[in-house]
């Protein structure tokens, strides 16, 4: 199990070679170097949102992806879990923490 700080810490870590690119560089001069740590960050603050219960907003509740139901190798439909309203918050949460 993480605790809170320690995801932040890792989340921190992960946005340092960006960070230091634009800082460094500049903004007009960024590279695509950082794609994994970007997916890995967003992919960590979503978690954190909806599996962990660590949003405020949303609370002690998980809430899951959308699952698609799979024909023959293909998606033929999508499921919703969660209302508009509320996967708008997990965007905004998940924002917010990165």
């Amino acid at each position: 199990s993480l605790a809170r700080d320690k995801i932040h810490a890792d989340l921190r870590v992960a946005c340092g070679g960006r960070i230091a690119e634009e800082l460094i560089f500049g903004n007009d001069k960024v590279t695509t170097g950082a794609s994994s740590d970007i997916r890995m960050v967003t992919d960590m603050a979503r978690r954190m949102v909806t599996e962990w219960g660590m949003s405020d907003k949303l609370g002690f509740l998980a809430y899951s992806a959308d699952e698609q139901e799979v024909f023959l190798g293909r998606s033929v439909s999508q499921q919703k879990n969660v209302a508009d309203a509320t996967a708008s918050t997990i965007d905004n949460e998940v924002r917010r923490i990165v």
